[in-house]
Formats: structure tokens, C-alpha cells, sequence
């Protein structure tokens, strides 16, 4: 069994000091905790929606299982972007998949009211439907598309399926309307390159590790750096990209900018198909070098785009999404605690023997469906953990 070292502390330096002489316990008994505002979720059994719209352009719809928030889908100003959330770190949020179609520097005009999500017994089904925008006016879009998903989460394994159909009705040929290559969807993240991190060193980390791309006769991992605007012109009728998690360790402090936290980021894999194997379709990724340091810039994009050339005008597409957890963010060991109200408490863990260079932030306390706070963390059998209540995040 487990070795666990506990200690209620007023602070991060309190608590490293506290460790060298721990207090051995098996469990954590109840305890009172400051409430900070954290939002609380109707403890519902299974899938569930909260909505939430702060202004008349802009909406909120978090998805729920067991009271867990796995994710939200975001409509804002005409985008309609999905930001998933699988695992237990609260700082998890990465990529945004931004799912309508559009011309380049288009504004989102033409979608129809907002989009529909219903909860269904195997989870949450979305349907939206709209208009290709292709300019700057709400007068500036043509044809029409319809896109349909359902979302799945796998509480167990920290995973978020997704599985659907998108279908573009184009009034013209892409080549007649003369605006561009048709960007069928887009993926932002952001991958940061020569900067300072938190284990003192310098180099590149972010809420992407890297992208790998496969297709027909495509199989590459993008050289971003070398190839900052890449489209490749190996034309597909199937894309697969995936974005591998990362653990984000920017240090924002030696940045000359406020802290911020540590996080894993999880994976995205998007596989996009359509049913005409004969088809020009390509890859497209961007990635903003004058913001190669900016840790609050979307500085990546990635879109499968179909070519000028393409004579059709009816498409579609099956489309498939898996949002994985960063494997050090699917924790193992549990601990409950017998609180109804939001904490500041933080999840810490540490190498024995070595309390100076190995002393990292974990995770935090969750809600439950049934009004209790959970804390997970994935431990060695030789490692010792603790628990600290603190105004300060590690």
C-alpha cells in the first residue's frame, strides 16, 4: 500500500518545509474549505447541457457527464468552435476546432439562429446548419451546409469521441465565385518556441507537441519552424490530423508577464473523409512566427482545404474527433474530500528524497455529481503525495 503524506498548509513554502518531517495517515478526514466561485453543476446522472450567454452574440453550451464539464461548444460571433476537456487538470483547455466552413477573411455571416444539442442516451448530439461565408458582408455568402456530431465522453479512460456528417452544397463552382480555396474546417492551438520554461531552462512547449498528417499517399509530421506556411499540394479524399498532447511549462514569470499555471493539454485527432475518392483536397497549416512566444496566441492553424480546381460542388463528408488526455493527466490514485463548497486546494507530488527540483503541481479538486470534491493523482509506488490549501498555484 501506498505511503500517503498529508498536510494542510497556508502555502507552497510552508508545505515544502512541513514535508520533512511528514505526518503519516491513510486517509483525509473531513475539512472545511474556502468557496471561491467555482460554478456548480445539477448533480445529473449521465449526459447533461448547461447554457450560458452573457451577451446576444455569444453563447455557451458546456457538456456534462456525471456532473463532469468534458467540454463546450462555443458560438461566437458566427464561429461555432468546440474545445474539449478529457482529463482531470482544470488548466486542460488546448486546441479550439472551429467546425463551419468559409472563404479566406471571411466574416462568420449566415449561420441559421443557434445550433441544436440534445442529450441523447449515449451522449449529446449536435446539429447546425448555415450558409459558406465568403466576405465581409452579411449579404457576402453562398450555398449551404449542414453539420451533424455526437458527443461521447469516456469518463473512465479520459477520452472524448466525437462522430458525424458535414455536408457542403455549393451554389458555384470554388473556382466561379473566385475567392479562394474553400477552408472546410479549422484547428488553432498554439506551440511556443524559444521560451523560458518553468524547470529554468529555455526551449518550446505549448498546448500542441507536434502534428502529424496522413492522407492519401501523405504520412508527415510538420516541420512548423521550417515550413511555417505549409500546403503541401498531395491532393486527398481522407485527411487525418493529429495533435499530440503537451505538457505546457511556460514560465510567464520570466516572461515579464503574470503567472500562469502548468498544464496538460490533451490530443486531437480529426479524421475528415468524403465518399469521392477522386477529390482535391489538401492539407493547410500556418504557424505565426511573430507570435512564436506569445503564450496567449492561437498561433497555429490547420485546415483541410478544397482547391480552386475542384469542378464538384456537393460534398460529403464523414467526420470523426478524439480528444485524448495528456497521458500523465489520466491519474490513478484517489482521494476524496468530504467538502460541499470550491476550494483552493491543489494536488502536489513529490520524489522521495528529493524535495528541491522534483516538486510539481498535479491536479486539483473536482465536483461530483453527488456535491463532494475529488482530487486524482497518478503516483509511483515509491513517491509520496500531499495536499495544500494555498493562495499561490505551484
Amino acid at each position: 500500500m501506498l505511503e500517503k503524506i498529508i498536510k494542510k498548509t497556508a502555502n507552497f513554502f510552508a508545505a515544502t518545509a512541513l514535508l520533512a518531517s511528514p505526518l503519516n495517515a491513510s486517509e483525509i478526514d473531513s475539512i472545511s474549505l474556502e468557496k471561491v466561485g467555482e460554478p456548480t453543476y445539477q448533480a445529473t446522472e449521465g449526459y447533461d447541457i448547461e447554457f450560458i450567454q452573457p451577451d446576444p452574440q455569444y453563447a455557451e453550451w458546456r457538456l456534462l457527464y456525471d456532473g463532469e464539464h468534458f467540454g463546450s461548444l462555443i458560438q461566437d460571433r458566427g464561429n461555432v468552435v468546440f474545445r474539449g476537456h478529457p482529463g482531470d487538470d482544470v488548466d486542460e483547455w488546448g486546441a479550439s476546432y472551429y467546425l463551419r466552413p468559409f472563404f479566406p477573411g471571411a466574416t462568420m455571416y449566415g449561420l441559421e439562429s443557434w445550433q441544436t444539442l440534445i442529450v441523447v442516451g449515449s451522449g449529446i448530439h449536435l446539429m447546425m446548419s448555415g450558409m459558406i461565408p465568403y466576405g465581409t458582408s452579411s449579404s457576402n455568402t453562398t450555398g449551404h451546409f449542414d453539420y451533424q456530431m455526437l458527443f461521447s465522453f469516456d469518463k473512465q479512460n479520459k477520452k472524448i469521441t466525437g462522430t458525424g456528417t458535414y455536408n457542403i452544397n455549393l451554389d458555384t463552382t470554388i473556382a466561379s465565385l473566385g475567392k479562394g480555396d474553400l477552408n472546410l474546417l479549422k484547428i488553432a492551438t498554439s506551440r511556443l518556441t524559444g521560451v523560458p520554461l518553468t524547470d529554468g531552462t529555455t526551449g518550446n512547449t505549448g498546448d500542441t507537441e507536434d502534428i502529424h498528417v496522413k492522407g492519401k499517399n501523405l504520412d508527415f509530421t510538420w516541420n512548423w519552424l521550417a515550413q511555417s506556411s505549409h500546403y503541401p499540394q498531395d491532393k486527398t479524399h481522407y485527411l487525418e490530423i493529429d495533435l499530440s498532447p503537451c505538457h505546457n511549462i511556460v514560465d510567464t514569470v520570466r516572461q515579464s508577464y503574470e503567472a500562469i499555471n502548468t498544464a496538460y493539454k490533451p490530443g486531437l485527432r480529426l479524421v475528415i473523409s468524403n465518399d469521392v475518392p477522386n477529390i482535391n483536397m489538401i492539407f493547410g497549416g500556418q504557424y505565426n512566427l511573430a507570435q512564436k512566444t506569445y503564450y496567449w496566441a492561437d498561433n497555429v492553424g490547420v485546415t483541410p482545404l478544397m482547391l480552386q480546381s475542384e469542378s464538384k460542388t456537393n460534398f460529403n463528408f464523414s467526420v470523426n474527433m478524439e480528444w485524448d488526455a495528456h497521458p500523465d493527466d489520466k491519474l490513478q490514485d484517489t482521494v476524496t474530500i468530504d467538502a460541499t463548497e470550491a476550494t483552493k486546494a491543489f494536488l502536489g507530488i513529490y520524489e522521495t528524497g528529493d524535495l528541491t527540483n522534483s516538486l510539481r503541481r498535479i491536479g486539483s479538486l473536482k465536483r461530483r455529481a453527488d456535491g463532494h470534491y475529488q482530487g486524482t493523482i497518478k503516483i509511483e509506488p515509491n513517491d509520496k503525495w500531499f495536499y495544500t490549501v494555498s493562495e499561490e498555484q505551484f
